[in-house]
């Protein structure tokens, strides 16, 4: 009886063991590829997902023998795992932001003027300018924004009375653009109802300034040390522009400072780059000659992606999360012997630069 499989059959028969093996790893190599869109999808969802209240990005596409996926080197997280060799043809000419990020500062080769190995700060020697963010950086005023946000959310009934701890002001608020921390705390609110209340707690926040806000300890010497060698400066914020002009005025460094950049008013706030990308065209400087001081996760990774090596200061957030942000030095407040080594270590570099390193 004929069979519409016996020609396959023994065509199968004729190929030997050998070429069967190599017909069905074909086989399997098309079914593979016509589930390609499915792991596409997949993949660029758990991308995203994964940007979202993480530290970083990690890439969730496992690399087989079969050629790299286009669509994957287009996510610079799963592209910069991977050897230039895997990309190059792919890359394509990058922002000046988006090539800060695949290339931060604290892993670019430094030298010193005589050769040696200096650290990420001194490597921006000769150094133009200096940039501040506010609260946490300048002030340790996390405590005030806390209290503030557990007394409103305690009379609205938030989480069933339960006060708001630190571990959720650290992970849901602190560090974050108020339309960021609206939506951490009411995701089912539209985001104007949640800014208004944002709004509402910064009132309270105002108030409690006004009478308790203190520098963090060591602030003025350090803004000494910056006043004395000449640096520009300025101080990024995703706090608003009231707020950043009030603590800036309570600190007594409204002469200080010669330009306030808010998050809110840029493109985005941190922790994209903006902000200090928008500080270093407003002062005139360059990433390679300019650090930043911060205290978040958030803001630590908004200054390594503009291209600046970022200091530190571990007021109220873990050091953990500050190295994983990247962070170059971190420091417990501005009096740590840390710094003064590192800005020890900037002088002798700026001095030997201007003796032709001699």
């Amino acid at each position: 009886m004929y069979s519409s499989y016996g020609p396959h059959l023994a065509a199968r028969r004729r190929l030997g063991p050998t070429c069967r093996s190599q017909t069905r790893q074909r086989e399997e190599e098309e079914e593979e590829e016509k589930e390609e869109p499915q792991k596409t999808r997949t993949a660029a969802q758990q991308v995203r997902d994964r940007s979202i209240g993480s530290n970083s990005v990690r890439p969730c596409y496992k690399t087989s023998h079969r050629p790299v996926p286009k669509f994957l080197l287009r996510l610079p997280a799963f592209r910069d795992r991977q050897s230039p060799a895997l990309h190059n043809n792919h890359r394509q000419q990058a922002p000046e932001h988006a090539a800060a990020i695949s290339r931060p500062p604290t892993t670019r080769a430094m030298a010193s003027t005589n050769g040696g190995a200096v650290s990420p700060l001194a490597a921006t020697v000769p150094v133009e300018a200096v940039l501040f963010d506010i609260d946490g950086t300048l002030c340790d005023s996390d405590p005030l924004h806390h209290i503030a946000f557990q007394e409103l959310l305690l009379a609205i009934g938030y989480n069933n009375g339960v006060p708001i701890d630190d571990e959720f002001f650290i992970n849901n608020i602190a560090g974050r653009s108020d339309a960021e921390a609206a939506q951490n705390l009411f995701p089912d609110w539209p985001l104007e109802k949640g800014l208004k209340f944002l709004e509402d707690k910064d009132v309270k926040y105002r108030s409690l300034a006004m009478e308790r806000l203190e520098p963090v300890k060591g602030l003025h010497k350090v803004v000494q040390w910056v006043k004395d060698h000449g640096y520009k400066r300025a101080a990024v914020t995703n706090a608003p522009r009231i707020n950043a002009e009030l603590m800036i005025k309570l600190l007594g460094l409204s002469d200080f400072f010669q330009a306030v950049i808010v998050g809110g008013e840029c493109e985005k706030p941190k922790p994209a780059p903006f902000p200090y990308l928008k500080a270093l065209k407003e002062l005139g400087v360059s990433a390679a000659h300019t650090f930043i001081f911060e205290d978040s996760a958030s803001g630590t990774r908004a200054g390594v992606a503009a291209g600046m090596p970022v200091v530190a200061v571990s007021t109220r957030n873990p050091e953990k999360s500050l190295q994983e942000a990247g962070a170059a030095l971190i420091i417990s407040d501005y009096e740590d012997q840390k710094l003064w080594n590192t800005l020890e270590e900037i002088d002798r570099e700026e001095a030997k630069l201007k003796t032709g390193g001699a």
